[in-house]
This record gives structure tokens, C-alpha cells and sequence, in this order.
């Protein structure tokens, strides 16, 4: 099985974990990879799994991110369910809500 951990501009040298992550992927018998979310050469239909891992520069562009959420998960299967991503993409659930409890969105 082929896994992309999946990373952002931003990110594109690996941080700390990745590195320990990549191995754990390659020790239980799959090929890890490294991308960019936004690398547009990527064949995302020739990977079996992808990872979000850092995607931090996508909050620059939300509606580009979006559509590649939208696109991908169409080529390959998203370990990180998509209704969690795209509840994350909209950083409104860190704004104090009048002593209310965050509301994680039913993924299962």
C-alpha cells in the first residue's frame, strides 16, 4: 500500500515526527511518502492512502484548499475523516461560545 503523509508549503522539509512517522508507515509493510497538498504533479489516484499531517498554510488559502479536499478525496481515501477536515478548515470552534462546550462534528 502506498501512504503520502501530506504537508503544506510551508512544510515542505519534514518536521521532528515525520521522519519517525515515515518509518512506522515503511516498518508495517506500506511505501511512505512525503507531498505537498498543493503540489500539482501529484497523481493522488496512484496512492491508496493520504494523511493529513501539516497542512498549515491552507488557512491562506481556504477556498484552494477546499477544492482539493473535495477533488482528492474522490482519487484516493483520506485517513483524516473529511467532515473533521472540513470542520477544522473553519476556525470558529476556538471562539468562546457563552460558556458552551465545542461541538465536534459526528464523524462515525
Amino acid at each position: 500500500m502506498k501512504v503520502a503523509v501530506v504537508t503544506g508549503g510551508n512544510a515542505a522539509e519534514m518536521s521532528n515526527g515525520d521522519p519517525i512517522l515515515l518509518a512506522a508507515i515503511e516498518r508495517a509493510g506500506h511505501q511512505a511518502l512525503h507531498w505537498r497538498w498543493d503540489n500539482e504533479s501529484v497523481d493522488w489516484s496512484s496512492i491508496d492512502a493520504a494523511l493529513i499531517r501539516s497542512t498549515w498554510d491552507y488557512f491562506g488559502r481556504p477556498k484552494e484548499f477546499r477544492a482539493w479536499l473535495v477533488a482528492v478525496q474522490t482519487q484516493t481515501t483520506l485517513v483524516n475523516p473529511p467532515a473533521l477536515l472540513e470542520w477544522n478548515r473553519d476556525k470558529r470552534y476556538l471562539v468562546p461560545d457563552a460558556g458552551n462546550s465545542i461541538r465536534v462534528p459526528e464523524i462515525i
